[in-house]
């Protein structure tokens, strides 16, 4: 039983830990993977180019930010989040952060945007080999260029080694070295109308703008996300070709801070109604918040500090006691423990002497003679019959005890309490020599 109780913690504890940061595991591991842009984020601030990160509880104004970096991470934008159900579905899965097709087309208006197109699987996060096997298929781009109103754009793959190229960012900036693995590139033959190569290598365009197409705003888009993720900022001159990049990109004159969007909504603050006063009404998601990292931490070191409690209870002190046990022996204790208080409150320790030795000898007769002596009482004729009985065995210790047992019962109630004492002491002796001594009172035979 108590093992099964301890197993039964033990699952609680891991299935709490579980569910508590298993709901921000794979939005976090994702921005600090090789796919993730936590550097970008980190590295632009020291390049003097101010950075504001999206936030699901945060709305920052439009008005005060320059640039959009919209990463992609989903290649099917009509389809609801997918599980993967198992670890080789997982390394496979092409979406690790879902957006719908609404919200990137909201994403696209009022703010100059760059949208980040996605190459890699979700195994190239996981595994971090850039391996050709974990690289986005045709038919995945295909389908989400169809989606976000494209159509005609085509993006084709180079040979699994790594391609240089001296590139020009922009505005003046000087040349610089770029280094991409397996490059992911537009095919020129295919780009559509309104779009137009801002920046390219020789097999094909990197960097695309296109025009408002219709209910599509105009943004630019960039084939290779390893110019701007964790893996590709530490290649040749990535790092200082990203800031010349995204300067470039940003309207003249515009130094206000890029946003750095990896939301899965628009959080952004358009000025439509006053900010001071905006309407708040609270969701079920917002108890969310109390769960999300990093206040899951403490929730999962509760949870340990919960079940290590209960598992030491129930190995240390086991399972719980019946109320009811020894509740007639406890009784029976608290009831002479009162009334011997009471005998001496009042001056009556002789008394209390003559009930305990009266009380030890019909112990010792039931011990001799059988229960049913204590039952009748003992009386004088039953401690002259426990008295001739110990004569029989050792009649020297039967008168002297006979002697102490008649003084303190007939006398012990005028005794002074140092005499008293004395009496006791010596009763307890001779008792023990009766009851264990050589001579010990034993069943008549």
């Amino acid at each position: 039983m108590r093992n099964a109780v301890i197993i039964g913690v033990v699952l609680l504890v891991l299935g709490g830990m579980i569910a508590l940061f298993s709901s921000g595991a794979r939005e976090g591991t994702l921005d600090i993977s090789v796919m993730g842009v936590e550097g970008l984020g980190k590295w632009l601030p020291t390049a003097s180019v101010g950075v504001v990160r999206s936030h699901p509880r945060r709305a920052p104004r439009a008005a005060d930010l320059s640039l959009r970096i919209l990463p992609l991470y989903d290649v099917d934008l009509e389809r609801d989040a997918v599980i993967p159900k198992s670890a080789a579905e997982s390394a496979r899965q092409s979406t690790q952060r879902d957006i719908s097709a609404e919200v990137f087309f909201r994403k696209l208006e009022n703010l100059p945007t760059l949208v980040v197109f996605p190459k890699w699987l979700s195994g190239f996060a996981t595994t971090e080999v850039a391996h050709t096997s974990l690289l986005i298929g045709d038919y995945d781009h295909n389908r989400l260029i169809q989606q976000i109103g494209l159509p005609g754009l085509r993006i084709t793959h180079g040979a699994p080694a790594f391609e240089t190229a001296r590139l020009n960012p922009g505005k003046a900036a000087p040349l610089q070295m770029v280094t991409l693995y397996h490059a992911q590139l537009f095919r020129r033959d295919g780009l559509p109308r309104p779009c137009r190569e801002v920046i390219g290598f020789n097999k094909g365009a990197l960097l695309i703008y296109c025009d408002d197409i219709g209910y599509l705003d105009a943004a630019y888009y960039l084939s290779d996300p390893d110019i701007l993720n964790n893996h590709g900022l530490s290649l040749a001159e990535n790092a200082g070709f990203a800031v010349a990049l995204i300067n470039g990109l940003r309207p003249s004159g515009n130094t206000r801070p890029v946003y750095l969007d990896t939301g899965r909504e628009e959080m952004l603050d358009m000025g439509e109604t006053d900010s001071e006063a905006r309407p708040y009404t609270r969701e079920a998601e917002d108890f969310a918040r109390f769960f999300s990292y990093p206040l899951s931490v403490f929730w999962g070191l509760a949870a340990v500090i919960l079940g290590l409690t209960l598992w030491r209870g129930v190995r240390r002190f086991g399972p719980p006691l019946d109320a009811g046990e020894d509740r007639l022996e406890a009784s029976k204790t608290a009831a002479i423990d009162a009334k011997a208080r009471l005998l001496r409150l009042s001056g009556n320790d002789g008394r209390m002497a003559r009930e305990f030795v009266q009380a030890r000898l019909a112990d010792l007769a039931a011990q001799t003679f059988g229960a049913g002596i204590r039952e009748a009482g003992i009386g004088e004729a039953g401690i002259s019959r426990l008295f001739a009985h110990l004569a029989s065995r050792d009649p020297g210790l039967a008168a002297q005890f006979s002697r102490v047992t008649t003084h303190l019962i007939g006398k012990g109630a005028e005794m002074p309490p140092t005499e008293l004492h004395r009496q006791l002491e010596t009763f307890r002796d001779l008792l023990e020599r009766v009851t264990h001594g050589p001579a010990r009172v034993s069943k008549p035979d």
